[in-house]
């Protein structure tokens, strides 16, 4: 794993045509992910340094931040971004957490 606190991210919007240096932000602060996942039409970014997990839109805007424990493993739904499984340590074991994100929320569906 990269240390993504020295890490420059560039993204490319045209195909890898040309990339823009990118540093994400969410309310001011700086958002070091360390893993994109592509799910449909947003990307699912995880940070860990932050302990947190995210979507960004095809502008760059990050939204649906939420925090995640530090031993919490993520994975977002390959079928439906508003999808989230969180597997927890419990102890010696691994109990399974499935968050859903409301769609209507998610995609702020309904605001003029």
């Amino acid at each position: 794993m990269s240390n993504a606190v020295n890490d420059i991210m560039y993204v490319s919007k045209n195909g890898g045509w040309s990339f823009n240096r990118w540093i994400p932000t969410y309310n001011g602060n700086n958002i070091h992910a360390n893993k994109f996942i592509a799910i449909k039409h947003v990307l699912f970014g995880i940070s860990d340094i932050n302990r947190t997990f995210f979507y960004v839109d095809v502008d760059l805007n990050i939204f649906s931040v939420n925090k995640h424990g530090k031993d919490d493993y993520i994975v977002p739904s390959n079928f439906d971004p508003s999808f989230v499984f969180k597997l927890v340590k419990n102890r010696f074991n691994v109990s399974h957490i499935i968050v859903y994100v409301n769609m209507i929320t998610f995609f702020n569906i309904g605001s003029g």
